[in-house]
């Protein structure tokens, strides 16, 4: 039983680490393909230090990618991550180590709470790119009335953090304004948002964005993208008022059961002693 216990864990883990390389392993087949030959032959011409280079330097920078979109700025917070991954690895190792178990269930053990770790840093993403996808329509709204009002481009973007209430949308459309406001590169401004969320709704943005800085107008296209995004929106909020009142339920559930019990224990005990004089 105990055997069991950190097989089914395990597994998940192993899991979730395949899945997580799967990118980087379509990248190597990518590289391996017939209209890549040039590539794959200075990829196989690397020598093992070259890979080991490479590899760190990809690793590095993708660990970097989430640290932002997980709302840390600094190469110290990555840093500190790393520590405290290695001493939760520790923790967790001599945890197992010290109640007697195998060399392999503890590294199970001190890998399991790296994954708790980890799975924070996810939460942590996901809820801030939540945040960016409940905004968006607010962005888009934003946008056409003050260009359709007659106001610049320029000006509207400058003042994009108006937009919106939540604290860390509004801190990085903060940003994102700022350094357009000073370079008046859209591509450099939007580098912001991008280390920041990230994701397919992000370039739609910036893409939209681009358009109404060449063009000088909102266009048809604001408009359609600020009702889309209304309707996923409105379909978000019914979806979590629908989970809300699920979890009342089961709430109110778990509370009735303790009175039922109350209610029913005296009728049973009853019922019990009466077949007991009858039948015996």
């Amino acid at each position: 039983m105990r055997q069991m216990l950190f097989l089914i864990p395990s597994v998940l883990i192993l899991t979730w680490i395949i899945y997580s390389l799967l990118p980087h392993f379509l990248v190597w087949i990518d590289y391996l393909k017939p209209h890549n030959t040039l590539k794959a032959a200075a990829w196989k011409k690397q020598s093992p230090f070259d890979f080991v280079h490479h590899m760190s330097k990809a690793w590095q920078k993708a660990a970097l990618s989430k640290v932002r979109r997980a709302g840390y700025d600094a190469k110290r917070a990555l840093s500190t991550i790393i520590l405290t991954g290695i001493i939760l690895f520790l923790v967790g190792y001599t945890s197992a180590w010290l109640n007697g178990w195998s060399t392999s269930v503890c590294l199970l053990s001190g890998a399991a709470c790296v994954y708790l770790l980890l799975y924070w840093l996810n939460l942590r993403i996901e809820k801030r790119k939540k945040s960016f996808d409940r905004a968006l329509y607010k962005i888009y709204r934003f946008l056409n009335m003050q260009i359709s009002s007659g106001i610049k481009v320029t000006d509207a973007i400058r003042g994009l953090p108006e937009a919106v209430h939540e604290s860390y949308v509004k801190s990085i459309l903060t940003r994102f304004s700022a350094v357009y406001e000073l370079t008046y590169d859209l591509e450099q401004a939007a580098a912001e948002i991008h280390q920041a969320f990230g994701g397919q709704d992000t370039h739609m943005l910036i893409m939209h964005l681009r358009q109404a800085v060449k063009s000088g107008k909102a266009g048809k296209s604001l408009v359609r993208m600020e009702e889309l995004l209304f309707s996923r929106y409105f379909s978000h909020l019914q979806a979590e008022a629908q989970r809300y009142k699920n979890q009342l339920v089961w709430i109110a559930v778990i509370g009735l059961i303790p009175i039922v019990v109350i209610i029913l224990f005296p009728i049973l005990s009853v019922a019990g002693d009466a077949l007991r004089i009858i039948f015996g």
